[in-house]
């Protein structure tokens, strides 16, 4: 009895002190449990934060750069040029709008020509230039923009020439193009067996058609037209189109290239309504004699004069048709009448003794 009395009180207690240790133990998984779930969402807010510290590391990059070194072109108006040391054309308005629209400020390193401006570029003395055409030569020394710019390209002459259209009709003549150009690159990758003669400019290269050194030269239209409508080169015509389309961007140096998005964003955010007026401010564009006027003149005049000579003969033909008819009305009215007559003769000289007595010789049978 003292047993089972034993027996009875063990078994209570041995049934606590599991309730108590299971009763510890699930309060320890409930401490862990907000830990276990916000673990996951700890990590990726982690990474989140380390990326969003990659992207602040890369614009305080783009934003410590306050100065861009820039070169241009400095004879390509209306695209771009050097007057008395100041940046003017299309792309100065440009390097205006990205700079008013971003953290960077452009300064301007003056050079003498197109050909300088490329070899300051490649030794580090310019970080960038704001229009030009992208080249497999340029690209081992320079990142590109997005194209914000496009132009034709044209076949310039004297005015005697015969026009022309495409590098394939140019045949013996001498063209001459400037240095450095996209186009003295394009000829000698696709027309090899022009020959060329290579000018320091594009004013450089009118000159050389001016004194027959060169039989055509071949430029962009916008520059080319206002080259001629200020200096007055009446000699000069267009001859027609050369070779591909220009293309231009802005080109940025290598080891700069944390301004191409800010350079790409600010030139995508310009609207086309400004693109049109940066495009209207510095283009004056009148095609000269693309169209040989002389001779159309001359085609006009003596279309004129064949017609006037046709309307001219179809006027006395219709006159001279016109009185013939009246004659020939004339001449039936007076074969009626005779014939009236003769009728009226007839019936009287069987009907009327007198004319038979007195006329006797008219009126006989025979």
């Amino acid at each position: 009895m003292r047993f089972s009395r034993i027996h009875f009180f063990y078994i209570p207690h041995r049934a606590s002190a599991f309730r108590l240790k299971l009763s510890m133990e699930l309060r320890g998984l409930l401490r862990l449990l907000p830990l276990l779930i916000c673990t996951p969402l700890l990590a990726h807010a982690d990474r989140l934060a380390m990326a969003n510290a990659k992207l602040a590391g890369q614009d305080t990059s783009v934003s410590t750069i306050q100065t861009v070194r820039y070169c241009v072109d400095p004879d390509w108006l209306p695209y771009e040029g050097i007057r008395e040391g100041k940046h003017l054309g299309i792309s100065s308005d440009y390097i205006d709008y990205i700079e008013s629209h971003s953290s960077l400020k452009f300064l301007l390193v003056p050079t003498s020509s197109w050909t300088e401006t490329l070899s300051f570029l490649q030794s580090g003395q310019c970080d960038l230039t704001p229009m030009l055409n992208k080249t497999l030569i340029r690209e081992t020394y320079l990142h590109f923009s997005d194209v914000y710019f496009r132009s034709p390209n044209v076949l310039v002459s004297l005015k005697d020439q015969p026009f022309l259209q495409g590098f394939e009709n140019i045949g013996a003549r001498i063209l001459a193009v400037p240095k450095g150009y996209r186009l003295a690159e394009y000829i000698q990758h696709y027309y090899p067996h022009i020959e060329t003669l290579t000018v320091a400019s594009e004013p450089a290269g009118l000159q050389s058609v001016l004194d027959k050194r060169a039989d055509l030269f071949v430029g962009s239209m916008f520059s080319v037209n206002s080259y001629i409508q200020q200096t007055g080169f009446n000699r000069l015509k267009i001859a027609g189109w050369g070779g591909p389309e220009d293309e231009l961007r802005m080109g940025v140096a290598y080891g700069q290239e944390s301004l191409l998005p800010v350079i790409n964003k600010a030139l995508n955010a310009v609207s086309e309504q400004e693109r049109i007026v940066i495009y209207q401010k510095w283009n004056n564009v009148t095609v000269i004699d693309e169209t040989n006027y002389s001779l159309v003149y001359q085609v006009i005049c003596a279309t004129c004069l064949l017609l006037l000579m046709l309307g001219a003969r179809t006027y006395f033909i219709s006159q001279y048709n016109r009185r013939l008819t009246d004659k020939n009305q004339q001449l039936e009215t007076l074969r009626q009448q005779l014939e009236a007559s003769n009728a009226e003769l007839e019936f009287l000289s069987t009907h009327d003794p007198l004319l038979r007595d007195n006329y006797p010789d008219r009126f006989s049978d025979n």
